[in-house]
């Protein structure tokens, strides 16, 4: 009889144990659930006249770690960005891409993380009716 109570006892124990040492499954809704960025509008409306688009941001916009070019209207072609930081130094992304209505968005991640942006150059074209917004995040 100790002999099977001893039986019962370790696989009680083991049980308990492997249910501490394995992972809790989480419901797949919650696994899926990712905090969406929360987009800051950096410049709406914006025209490239000629060949390029001075954007100025304001040191109360905020830190980013992304930004989103999102057409608005009519065609924009994007052929580089500049992003000017707040410590003096800059990015500059080759992007050679139109947003129009087939290709709503571009989106570049910026070095670092957390970053005060001051400027954006945007060089490229836009057609009579193009339009666009920055937002970052």
């Amino acid at each position: 009889m100790n002999k099977l109570k001893a039986l019962i006892t370790t696989i009680i124990l083991g049980t308990s144990a492997a249910a501490f040492a394995a992972p809790m499954h989480q419901p797949e809704m919650q696994q899926q659930w990712r905090r969406q960025p929360a987009w800051t509008t950096l410049a709406s409306n914006a025209k490239i006249s000629g060949t390029v688009e001075f954007i100025r941001v304001s040191p109360r916009a905020g830190r980013f770690d992304q930004l989103k070019l999102e057409t608005l209207a009519g065609k924009t072609q994007i052929k580089l960005v500049q992003i000017n930081f707040a410590n003096g130094g800059s990015q500059v992304i080759r992007l050679n891409t139109q947003l129009s209505r087939s290709n709503t968005t571009a989106t570049i991640d910026l070095q670092g993380q957390n970053r005060q942006i001051t400027g954006i150059i945007v060089y490229g074209s836009s057609n009579a009716r193009g339009a666009y917004q920055i937002l970052a995040a």
